[in-house]
């Protein structure tokens, strides 16, 4: 069992430095964006999955990232980061009260179809 724990923590290790990479960020970069949470080692140590990766550690990289689930860091969920029209489309989703919530879930899924 320790074994597949060793080989989750390098999977998730090995995501978290894709998505760093994909953004051009180096170790210092995400460090700063966590207000200095997390310093480089502790980072370079999770992308090497010499340390495991634990839930506040995940909600508050993913954090950082801003389009990023710690679900999907954690390897829990597979849909990756949110393109720029998702997350307008989150962000204002989010921004509308219950009324104009029901309404857009009524026409993208009428009859409680999704």
């Amino acid at each position: 069992m320790e074994a597949e724990f060793a080989q989750l923590s390098a999977r998730i290790g090995q995501r978290l430095r894709a998505e760093r990479m994909r953004r051009g960020w180096s170790l210092n970069d995400l460090s700063k964006r966590t207000q200095d949470r997390f310093s480089k080692s502790r980072i370079s140590n999770y992308e090497q999955g010499i340390r495991r990766m634990g839930l506040e550690a995940a909600c508050q990289l993913a954090e950082a990232f801003g389009d990023v689930t710690p679900a999907w860091l954690l390897m829990l969920d597979d849909c990756g980061p949110l393109s720029p029209e998702e997350r307008r489309l989150v962000e204002a989703f989010r921004a509308m009260d219950d009324k104009g919530r029901r309404q857009v879930l009524d026409t993208i899924a009428p009859d409680g179809e999704g």
